[in-house]
């Protein structure tokens, strides 16, 4: 009885759940580069559009702007809730592609600008979830399994310019 009611330690918890931490922080670390794509390739992108700094720096903002709106409404309606974490950061993952993918179609300002936004709304399937699930799923490690999913942000932000 008693035994069975004992949370895991934090070794256990680690032997248990690191598939899970380290496929948490790879997908963070593969999918937060779309953030900050636009800011690494900004001079070539400002180029290709004609683009002032104001409008080069929306770039930037809209994507900041879209995952903001997002995550508010996310939270607001309890998306997590209602779908699971893989399904989430899948589609989210999915979406993030394809949305950051749309700057080098050739397609107007303005489109650039709703799909910026768009890459930002997606984003807000894939990190916020990610910090809940390993909330969750590590409770005497949480912080060591926040720190690792800190440092694959982290990394999700210097790849795109570690590419360049």
């Amino acid at each position: 009885g008693e035994e069975a009611c004992r949370s895991p330690s934090g070794a256990d918890e680690l032997r248990q759940g690191r598939g899970s931490l380290a496929r948490t922080c790879g997908i963070i670390a593969l999918a937060l580069p779309t953030w900050f794509s636009a800011n690494a390739f900004l001079p070539e992108v400002a180029t290709d559009y004609s683009l002032d700094n104001s409008q080069a720096s929306l770039l930037t903002i809209a994507v900041n702007i879209g995952f903001v709106v997002a995550t508010t409404v996310a939270a607001a309606v309890r998306l997590p809730d209602k779908f699971s974490a893989a399904a989430l950061v899948g589609l989210g993952s999915l979406f993030c592609g394809a949305f950051n993918a749309l700057m080098i179609a050739g397609i107007p300002y303005a489109a650039v600008l709703a799909a910026r936004f768009m890459s930002g709304a997606a984003i807000c399937l894939i990190y916020p979830v990610a910090v809940r699930y390993l909330s969750t799923w590590f409770r005497a490690s949480r912080g060591l399994a926040l720190g690792c999913l800190i440092g694959s942000f982290t990394l999700g932000v210097a790849i795109p310019n570690l590419v360049r």
